[in-house]
């Protein structure tokens, strides 16, 4: 007998060690004696007190067999469950913690036919609907790449066939714009490569969780199964929005097909200029299961300068509190024509509006919350400075999920779907998972209030001195930009063109993709004062600017000529 295997908890009692056959959920180990006596003791018969053998139990997923079945706190079975919380508690539980709760149920009943349940079903239906995507997302880009090497293999041929016609002169100019081709297809192959290796990474995760979820329906008990579906929801919600994060990115399926002319009467003189590449990027259409699909049109790609960008103002409303005044620290847009924002006063309010200016949910928080960004499409993430905490709230619900703990007040916050970066004082920007891990931290220096996450970057604001600053996800400084006055919120639109509310200056300006160009473009609103929060809704090319960090806001869409 291993020293891991199980042994009779009864025969135990007595000083004799026999290796348990037989496990109860309750009773744990029994040998083959004890567990025939156990059927017949009174009490012993309920559902509760399922068996199983001891070697179907070994076969179960780990987190299967530690969900607990027993209270911690009085040592007795779980018997009721309360739907209030949406946990299990035995009967001392539920005339003491759950002494004001008003909906219990039995767990007996709940657990009863858990085997057959639909969520069960759901679970089964969304492994598989998320693999089947995986695969068509992966299929999708590896054809993509086969495509792409295929045509670049077919340029490098007719390079050398030019080469026997200009020996001398085309040697060198073969050189440079092979050179050229592979530095165009370089940051498209790997991005390409780590699409495909994303899927594959999530394929082996589901697959895990295909044959956890067998083993659960095989050898689980009703409990272990009821328990560990609401497990495998959250695991499978987690996977799902790492697709939706590819999915949301419009740059992600596109098709880059390439060409080339050729001048024959620029030779020799101008032979270095006369091979000219003209790329072009087409969106790919995904049809994906479970009505997720991305429909896309041909387009050609174009480089746009900020004198292209065109706001046009659509609404203005007031959302000041008459009792007692707001000061909105941060804003984000949650799907078309609602918003929410954090009220950092006396308020301690997170409050949901739709773009009419109409109040549709308030979130009472403990204290003060500053940082605010879209978690998923049923959540946000806020940040509480004076607890030095953030968390995450179900919107639907209201109720609060995934808090993490800092050492120190935490500030801005933003997400790429799957992890969350928020600014800690003294603590750079700390890279986090759902279940509060920390993943990394990224140094920066000053005091930073608001960060931005866009395409595999990061954007946030310091003071003292004023800057703008743009880095990799990894911490490397892509560029730095000074401003005339203290910049707060950011935010980074269509074309990676960022969008900041300088608050002490009065101005909204922006700021072209590579850091080096400027506009203010407070003009085009109207009376302007204390901006101090911004979103860009890039689904729709709308902005959303606190115009006063007091309540009110306006709108506007925004336009690429």
């Amino acid at each position: 007998m291993a020293a891991s295997d199980p042994v009779c908890l009864v025969c135990e009692q007595s000083d004799v060690v026999k290796p348990a056959v037989t496990w109860c959920n309750i009773c744990e180990g029994l040998c083959e004696e004890c567990s025939l006596v156990h059927r017949f003791i009174k009490g012993c018969s309920s559902l509760l007190h399922t068996t199983s053998l001891v070697e179907n139990r070994k076969k179960l997923p780990t987190f299967i067999g530690e969900i607990k079945q027993i209270c911690d706190d009085h040592s007795e079975p779980f018997v009721l469950y309360c739907t209030i919380h949406d946990e299990p508690c035995c009967s001392q539980c539920s005339a003491q913690k759950h002494l004001t709760c008003s909906s219990f149920r039995s767990l007996e009943v709940m657990t009863k036919n858990a085997a057959e349940s639909a969520s069960l079903t759901d679970i089964e239906n969304g492994i598989d609907r998320l693999s089947k995507n995986c695969d068509i997302v992966r299929s999708n880009r590896e054809t993509a790449l086969t495509k792409y090497q295929d045509e670049v293999n077919t340029l490098k041929s007719s390079f050398k066939s030019l080469r026997e016609n200009m020996i001398s002169i085309f040697d060198q100019a073969e050189k440079d714009l092979i050179l050229k081709v592979d530095n165009i297809g370089k940051p498209y192959t790997e991005e390409i490569e780590n699409i495909t290796s994303v899927m594959t990474n999530l394929s082996l995760r589901l697959e895990d969780m295909r044959k956890g979820l067998t083993a659960m329906k095989l050898f689980g008990t009703s409990y272990q199964i009821f328990a560990g579906i609401r497990t495998m929801r959250t695991k499978l919600d987690k996977e799902e929005r790492v697709l939706e994060a590819l999915l949301i990115d419009g740059k992600v399926f596109r098709q880059r097909d390439i060409t080339f002319k050729f001048e024959f009467d620029s030779l020799p003189s101008l032979v270095g200029k006369a091979v000219e590449f003209d790329t072009e990027e087409t969106n790919c259409t995904l049809q994906l299961l479970g009505n997720q699909s991305v429909q896309t049109q041909l387009v050609r790609h174009k480089t746009y300068t900020i004198e292209d960008i065109k706001f046009n103002k659509v609404k203005s409303f007031d959302l000041s509190n008459p009792r007692s005044e707001r000061f909105v620290a941060d804003c984000v847009f949650l799907r078309k024509g609602v918003f929410v924002f954090t009220d950092w006063s006396d308020n301690k309010e997170v409050v949901m509006c739709t773009e009419d200016g109409v109040v549709a949910k308030t979130f009472q928080q403990r204290d003060k919350p500053y940082g605010i960004t879209r978690h998923s499409q049923h959540s946000i993430a806020i940040t509480i400075p004076d607890l030095k905490e953030s968390i995450l709230i179900e919107l639907e619900s209201a109720e609060e999920r995934g808090k993490i703990t800092f050492e120190r007040r935490c500030w801005g916050i933003t997400s790429d779907s799957s992890q969350r970066y928020i600014r800690v004082y003294e603590g750079g920007i700390q890279c986090v998972d759902d279940d509060g891990k920390s993943l990394k931290s990224l140094p920066v220096e000053g005091f930073v209030t608001h960060v931005a996450y866009f395409n595999g970057k990061l954007y946030y604001t310091q003071h003292n001195p004023n800057l703008v600053k743009c880095c990799t996800i990894d911490g490397g400084a892509v560029w730095q930009l000074s401003t005339d006055g203290e910049p707060y919120g950011i935010t980074v639109g269509k074309h990676g063109f960022v969008i900041v509310a300088l608050n002490t200056s009065n101005k909204v300006i922006v700021i072209s993709p590579n850091g080096i160009s400027t506009k203010d473009v407070t003009s085009s609103f109207e009376g302007f004062s204390s901006p101090y929060a911004v979103d860009y809704d890039l689904d729709r090319d709308k902005l959303l600017v606190a115009k006063d960090n007091t309540g009110v806001f306006e709108v506007y869409d925004v336009s690429f000529e």
